[in-house]
């Protein structure tokens, strides 16, 4: 969706920002991009520079990018960059060279889906986590991520969003793929990983369809901005 969104095209340079095992990465190589990737897991980073072993996948910090000004025609992030992360996002607009496009992913707001019993586990966190956890879903507000795109010099196109479905064949295989996903890792450190599985099969139990499995649909919006000429 991003990818045709963003109109990327053989030999154009794209850099993926937190692109964990590096499946956009693949898709954009396999249009012909010359691409590279970051993120802060070395785990996932490995996965990643396996998928594409001639992508130049590195470990680091999307708030401190290790690129030159201006090195790529396209930058995404498939929900990496969240509200609050603005410094994250300013760096992004740093390596797009004039003219280049920025293309983001995020959440739908979390309260409006299906998948809630699930996705409210992330904002059992610490009371000093908390308004850092509220700011990071703020950014499926109206208005918000295109704030934040403006604030960083980008001009915004017209959010869209997809119902993504997903479907798990049981309780314990869903709770533990949302053990695995980023935003779970405050709710972790505040229950434990115990905790936070038990919790989560509790909250898959309540997406259990009557024909077995657990499936819902996942809503995920879609912004591409571009940096002026």
């Amino acid at each position: 969706e991003v990818l045709n969104a963003v109109d990327l095209r053989p030999n154009e340079r794209m850099l993926d920002v937190a692109c964990g095992p590096g499946l956009a990465i693949r898709l954009a190589r396999a249009r012909g991009a010359e691409v590279a990737g970051l993120d802060a897991s070395p785990r996932l980073a490995a996965v990643a520079k396996a998928r594409t072993p001639d992508a130049d996948i590195r470990v680091g910090d999307m708030f401190d990018l290790p690129w030159a000004d201006a090195a790529f025609d396209v930058v995404t992030s498939f929900r990496g960059i969240w509200g609050g992360c603005e410094a994250a996002l300013a760096e992004v607009v740093r390596v797009c060279r004039p003219g280049g496009v920025v293309g983001l992913s995020f959440w739908g707001n979390a309260k409006k889906m299906s998948a809630y019993p699930l996705l409210k586990l992330f904002g059992d966190v610490e009371e000093h986590d908390a308004d850092h956890a509220k700011e990071m879903a703020q950014i499926s507000y109206p208005g918000v991520a295109e704030q934040m795109m403006v604030d960083c010099g980008l001009m915004p196109g017209t959010r869209w969003s997809l119902a993504i479905p997903l479907e798990y064949p049981d309780v314990d295989l869903a709770a533990r793929a949302w053990a695995a996903t980023g935003p779970s890792y405050l709710a972790i450190r505040r229950l434990g990983e115990d905790g936070f599985l038990a919790a989560a099969r509790g909250a898959a139990s309540e997406l259990y369809g009557p024909d077995g499995g657990v499936r819902f649909d996942f809503e995920v919006q879609f912004l591409v901005g571009r940096k002026p000429s």
